[in-house]
């Protein structure tokens, strides 16, 4: 009898920032919207289909994200869907 395969899921890491400092600036000041793909930069840490390693980091990219200040947010999927999201706040006495 053939054995049958377990489900498998992809998981995807994204870690999404502004392009400049001057985007971030203007967007927390009220002053500008988002409306251009060239405003906001992203990078692909993490695709697969194992579960701990996408866990693994999306943690590294959140401690990244500390060290970055361009970066917002930082999100974990699972085919296509949220599973996780992180947004850094600066870290008091910085």
């Amino acid at each position: 009898m053939p054995r049958t395969r377990k489900p498998r899921h992809t998981y995807a890491v994204y870690s999404v920032a502004y392009a400049t400092a001057a985007v971030k600036e203007q967007v927390e000041r009220g002053a500008l919207q988002i409306t251009q793909p060239e405003q906001l930069g992203g990078q692909l840490v993490y695709m697969g289909d194992v579960e701990r390693t996408a866990a693994w980091h999306f943690c590294r990219a959140v401690r990244a994200a500390y060290a970055n200040p361009l970066v917002f947010m930082v999100v974990l999927h699972r085919d296509r869907q949220v599973v996780a999201r992180a947004r850094p706040e600066p870290l008091c006495g910085k």
